[in-house]
């Protein structure tokens, strides 16, 4: 009888040994699943903050596009030579927005390319009408001026709308993981 309590005494300590052992697992099955998603949550935040900020130097190029375009119109009507400097500047900030994204947007190259044209066609033109000042600008330019930057507004919409769509799928290929 004294062996049989002392059987049933080592198979209580071995069932608390291997409860507890089991405990412990959980505990480190739970932790390693909870970093996994906290590190991937993080990965995400990074990855969606890097997104928007692309869609944002879209946007960004868009608009200095529209203020070199109304600095142009300013000099062409007032003939204040502080439009033309204004213009000069914006105008040169214009390249660099369109090499930045080049660089961070290489999935895009095929619409930089129509981008970049656009732009310096555009550039080109608003050259041509402030060139022009002292002579009679045909109304033709201020009309192919407007077409450009019509499509260069709808270039880069299409874009700013392609990196949001990536944007989502990113994010929803994101939660399947």
């Amino acid at each position: 009888m004294d062996k049989t309590l002392k059987d049933l005494r080592l198979t209580y300590k071995l069932q608390s040994f291997l409860l507890l052992a089991a405990i412990a697992l959980t505990m480190l099955v739970a932790g390693l699943a909870i970093y996994r998603v906290l590190h991937n949550s993080s990965r995400h935040a990074e990855h969606l903050a890097e997104e928007l900020s692309h869609a944002g130097k879209v946007k960004d190029l868009q608009a200095a596009i529209i203020n070199a375009e109304s600095k142009q119109r300013g000099f062409l009507l007032a003939n204040d030579s502080s439009f033309l400097r204004s213009y000069t500047e914006t105008v040169s900030t214009i390249d660099a927005k369109v090499s930045e994204l080049y660089r961070i947007m290489p999935h895009y190259a095929g619409e930089n390319v129509i981008l970049n044209n656009l732009v310096n066609r555009e550039t080109a033109l608003l050259k041509q009408m402030i060139d022009s000042k002292n002579k009679v600008v045909d109304s033709n330019t201020f009309i192919q001026a407007q077409a450009v930057m019509d499509s260069i507004s709808s270039q880069v919409n299409s874009l700013y709308n392609a990196e949001l769509v990536h944007l989502q799928e990113n994010n929803n290929q994101r939660k399947d993981d």
